[in-house]
């Protein structure tokens, strides 16, 4: 009987893993791109909050004031943001008023 060299070699061993040593600096090491790809991300993430506040201050509408008269009718008020426009509508104002209600001022 003949014996088949390819069927009848020994198994070659595998070679040995070595075990490696675990130091305390790995997870530094090894995660310094995931944590900084973290942090760009986060950055970028304030950033973009921060723009998004801004434009919905700058496009926030005007608020619609209203005041009741003494028998319940609701009479809508201008909103003044500085002292001229104030004083152009007491102007205004006094400018349109009959000329005895300026000595009926309560």
């Amino acid at each position: 009987m003949k014996k088949d060299p390819a069927t009848s070699a020994p198994p070659t061993p595998k070679p040995v893993v070595k075990k490696t040593r675990r130091y305390g600096f790995e997870f530094y090491r090894d995660n310094f791109r995931r944590m900084t790809v973290l942090a760009i991300g986060l950055v970028g993430l304030d950033i973009v909050l921060v723009v998004a506040m801004f434009l919905v201050y700058a496009s926030f509408p005007q608020r619609d004031l209203y005041a009741t008269t003494r028998n319940g009718l609701l009479v809508k008020l201008k909103q003044f943001d500085t002292v001229g426009q104030v004083k152009s509508a007491r102007a205004a104002k006094a400018a349109n008023a009959p000329a005895g209600a300026a000595a009926n001022v309560e």
